[in-house]
């Protein structure tokens, strides 16, 4: 039959082993959480820039300029500027 001593032993080394997992995984999963913070605000921001970009573009096709026009003084293609356009005609 097995000791005490060797079964309190055995315990606290699959407890240990158990701990170090365990923080292991929490650590990962804390990367894992700041990763999607930053994915989430990223996407956001871009988000909030291209709905700023396609403001302006509105305000610049007021005073008549075309959107090629808008494309080169931005050094856009126009495909992008229509892209952005098209974003503040979204409900």
């Amino acid at each position: 039959m097995v000791s005490q001593t060797l079964r309190q032993q055995a315990r606290r080394q699959v407890n240990e082993a158990t701990a170090t997992r365990k923080r292991v995984w929490a650590e990962r999963e804390a990367r894992l959480v700041d990763a999607a913070v930053e994915i989430v605000a990223a996407i956001v921001a871009r988000d909030r820039a291209e709905l700023a970009a396609a403001q302006a573009i509105l305000a610049m096709a007021d005073e008549r300029v075309s959107l090629t026009e808008i494309g080169e003084r931005c050094a856009l293609p126009l495909k992008e500027v229509v892209r952005l356009k098209k974003l503040r005609a979204r409900p």
